[in-house]
């Protein structure tokens, strides 16, 4: 069911209000805090507010996505309005490649997966590779990149590496800490292989 006064078009604004208020009412406590945001979008439904519409010029979609970018910002905004922009670690990430059409390429003359083969659902790289973008000042090079294949997974023992935590010998088994990766101080693979399934029960690895 849907609450009563619901409106699909204020979900991104009301995420991205509540999010920035959590991040600067946590900046009146001594105590670290941890905030995961599930966007909706870009995914469909495409509601960009009328803020948005038609800034992009790319449909509903690239105005949908342009509220991600500002929303993001408002994020960053809110930790260096509050002061704790050097003790955050921040990251964006998605969840699977997207789903990007051959006309979709020839209309708007971009292609969302770059050369990479295949879309959502996909064994293919371009079912699974995604941006994973890090900030932490200090601690994390600006601008620095890295080649390293990593996981969702490996969240949970990078967590815990942060937090000088030792998971439980029947937790996070398939996860990797990436800390090695994240600060540049990498001196072999991290990971001994990643294996994925697609939704027509493909294996890559």
């Amino acid at each position: 069911g849907i609450a009563p006064g619901y409106k699909h078009i204020d979900v991104l604004p009301i995420i991205r209000d509540r999010s920035a208020d959590y991040i600067e009412t946590a900046a009146k406590s001594d105590n670290p805090f941890f905030l995961y945001v599930a966007l909706p979008a870009p995914h469909t439904p495409w509601l960009p507010t009328k803020r948005f519409e038609g800034k992009s010029q790319v449909s509903d979609y690239g105005d949908f996505v342009l509220m991600v970018d500002d929303l993001v910002g408002r994020l960053l905004g809110a930790l260096d309005k509050t002061k704790q922009t050097g003790e955050t670690l921040f990251i964006f990430t998605s969840d699977n490649g997207p789903v990007w059409y051959s006309q979709d390429v020839e209309k708007y003359v971009h292609s969302s997966v770059g050369p990479l083969r295949g879309m959502k659902g996909d064994a293919w790289e371009g079912g699974h590779r995604m941006p994973f973008i890090a900030r932490w000042p200090g601690r994390i090079p600006a601008g620095s990149q890295s080649a390293e294949v990593i996981c969702h997974t490996d969240m949970i023992a990078t967590a815990a590496a942060i937090t000088n935590q030792t998971l439980p010998a029947n937790a996070g088994e398939d996860s990797y800490n990436l800390l090695p990766a994240l600060t540049g101080k990498r001196v072999k693979p991290i990971r001994e292989a990643t294996v994925h399934q697609s939704s027509r029960r493909y294996l890559a690895i």
